[in-house]
């Protein structure tokens, strides 16, 4: 596909994806401004979104209300319900438990879904078209006059309702409420009054995305609000809960895609109920041996790609010793490069050696061939064949393109846009019921390589930035690759290793790193150069890499003192380690429905840890305490130091 193609398709789907995104984000921003408040996750915000679609086929049908007087008649009767559900519901629960709040949240969501289907039956209804569709070309593009009118509907609401929380007030008095509760009492500001208006205006603005996504997709049904209330409430944890403007902007985000949900989900949990009481299910009797385990797990790839040619690979491995051991300065921070272009020169000059004299690569194979084909015939070390096209056809002038010297890194037929059939629904289905299970064993991967990574670094990253933060990074990370048809994100793992071997902590040694990688992706001949990387090579540098790994989880369980004369600590470790290692990788596999899912070894293993922990008696694990020796607590501690007494 060529560039222009590739643009086209692009902002197309781009526009379409605004026009949803901006739908979510009227249901978020209500979502924001009822935490801002109160702290309240307000899991029935979606079926105010519901109920303001009911009322706008109401005011259309009945009425034969316009669009403008349906859709301000819909927030009206809207607001008025989140009135009387705050005052019924919520108000003699505002000093309970917040997982009882929680729980009441939810049961209103039933209440309000199934008292629908009683009086409206289950059946969907047609919504009618309050006006005429009009279809706009700019170009290639394609704009409907209904994705215009959502869009500045979206708009207009978050000015007016950012006007009113600024400039009036009633919205002084509902960001002193936000502020400090207490203190806005003493100030002579009727609490209850601004809560009720803050569920007025947020049912408002949720009834205002039900109209406008009954106009849209022509039908509303009694459940219609369960899903984009999720994912309504996702983006106002993505663009930050009790911001406005970022409301917006994350369901905006989210109508583009809609991956990486279970992150997110997940991420807004921990947010919630608090990270201490989350970490209670991840001591480091868990996460010291799934880390071990990563390393581990890891190992047999590093010796494989070692025996293609074992000398290479421990020419590299030798050169990161010894510079890590014994380099100064730069040398010192960078041996893993040295390894990687010390070990890649010693190979050219062996390739050479047996491009002069071809049987060497037969009679001396461990010296030098880069391993054996499928008939058992050893190949040279390196393979340029893909690097010699890219250069004949740079060398003829073909600058743009897969194979020439500028190229996009992006197939448009592997991507969401190009690359899927989206009128094979039961394929669809089943493909997202497979992935789903997979999400959470990345996921308790990601908890293991975190805390690697905290203690690696001294810095307790569970905590600050937040797991929930950490969780958000990685779903969005998979959710842009997954629009372009990249992998999803991978483990930490090989990179605790390195941040362990250079002691290079900087975030901002990431992001140059990020951004020359994004920049180099660009020029495909970057791409022929570093996949002539012989493997054995790599296997060297992966050698210490996924050692150190495992190292730095026996440094977790040490340093955290884990008691193994206990006999629980004992049984959850050896379980953990037995399933990563034991397991084959096909062992634990089911169907639910048409889908096979299997689950990989370090998953069953991070599984049972978590339950056995939770399960046997004996725990005495607080996160983040003082005492080391009941605590992971990463950071150092760093004593001042004592001032020489002067003789």
């Amino acid at each position: 596909m060529d560039m222009g193609s590739f643009m086209q398709q692009f902002v197309q789907q781009l526009i379409n994806g605004i026009s949803l995104g901006s739908i979510y984000a009227l249901v978020a921003l209500g979502y924001t401004m009822i935490y801002g408040i109160i702290k309240l996750i307000n899991f029935a915000h979606g079926d105010i979104y519901m109920l303001g679609a009911y009322f706008g086929f109401i005011a259309t049908t009945m009425f034969g209300f316009s669009f403008i007087p349906a859709i301000l008649f819909s927030m009206a009767c809207a607001a008025l319900a989140g009135i009387i559900i705050e005052r019924v519901a919520y108000r003699p629960m505002r000093n309970a438990p917040r997982i009882a709040i929680l729980i009441t949240a939810i049961g209103v969501s039933f209440f309000l879904e199934y008292s629908m289907i009683l009086i409206a039956t289950p059946q969907t209804r047609t919504f009618p078209a309050v006006f005429e569709a009009t279809i706009y070309h700019f170009g290639p593009l394609v704009v409907n006059s209904q994705q215009i009118v959502i869009l500045i509907s979206a708009l207009i609401l978050m000015a007016v309702l950012t006007y009113i929380v600024q400039n009036t007030k009633a919205g002084k008095a509902m960001r002193a409420v936000s502020f400090d509760a207490d203190a806005a009492r003493l100030m002579g500001i009727n609490i209850d009054r601004v809560i009720s208006m803050t569920f007025a205006l947020g049912s408002a603005l949720a009834a205002a995305g039900g109209v406008l996504v009954g106009i849209y997709y022509n039908s509303i049904d009694p459940l219609m609000g369960m899903v984009p209330g999720i994912k309504a409430f996702v983006a106002a944890v993505l663009g930050g809960i009790g911001i406005i403007p970022g409301a917006m902007l994350g369901g905006i985000i989210l109508g583009v895609a809609c991956a990486g949900l279970i992150y997110f989900i997940l991420a807004a949990v921990i947010k919630a109920v608090g990270i201490e009481k989350v970490m209670r299910f991840f001591p480091p009797v868990v996460t010291g041996p799934i880390i071990i385990a990563i390393g581990l797990g890891l190992a047999p790839s590093a010796v494989s790609n070692c025996t293609t040619n074992w000398f290479l690979a421990v020419v590299a491995l030798a050169v990161i010793v010894v510079f890590n051991i014994w380099g100064k300065g730069m040398a010192k921070i960078i041996p893993i490069i040295l390894g990687l272009l010390i070990s890649y020169g010693t190979g050219l000059v062996l390739y050479f050696i047996s491009q002069a004299n071809p049987d060497l690569i037969q009679n001396v194979p461990w010296l030098f061939s880069g391993g054996a084909d499928a008939n058992g015939v050893y190949q040279p070390i390196f393979d340029f064949t893909s690097l010699n096209t890219i250069c004949d056809n740079i060398s003829k002038g073909h600058i743009f393109g897969s194979e020439g010297l500028i190229g996009i890194p992006i197939h448009w037929d592997k991507t969401v846009f190009g690359g899927i059939d989206y009128s094979n629904g039961a394929l669809i289905a089943s493909s997202i019921i497979a992935i789903v299970p997979i999400a959470f064993a990345t996921m308790m991967e990601h908890i293991g390589d975190i805390c690697a990574i905290s203690s690696t670094t001294g810095n307790n990253y569970i905590k600050d930035p937040g797991l929930h933060r950490t969780l958000v990074g990685d779903g969005l990370a998979t959710t842009l690759a997954s629009l372009f048809g990249g992998p999803a994100n991978t483990t930490y793992g090989e990179n605790t290793g390195v941040l362990a071997l250079t002691r290079v902590y900087d975030p901002r040694v990431i992001r140059i790193t990020a951004y020359f990688a994004v920049a180099v992706s660009f020029f495909p001949i970057v791409s022929v150069i570093i996949g002539s990387i012989p493997s054995c090579i790599i296997g060297g540098i992966s050698f210490v890499l996924y050692g150190m790994i495992s190292a730095i989880g026996v440094r977790n369980v040490v340093e955290n003192k884990v008691d193994f004369t206990k006999s629980r600590n004992l049984i959850v470790a050896a379980v953990i380690l037995v399933c990563a290692l034991g397991l084959s990788s096909d062992t634990v596999s089911f169907t639910i429905g048409s889908a096979a899912i299997t689950l990989s070894p370090l998953a069953v293993a991070s599984i049972a840890g978590i339950v056995l922990n939770a399960v046997f008696p004996g725990k005495d694990y607080k996160f983040d305490t003082e005492d080391v020796a009941d605590a992971v607590n990463f950071e150092k501690e760093v004593k001042p130091k004592e001032k020489k007494e002067k003789k």
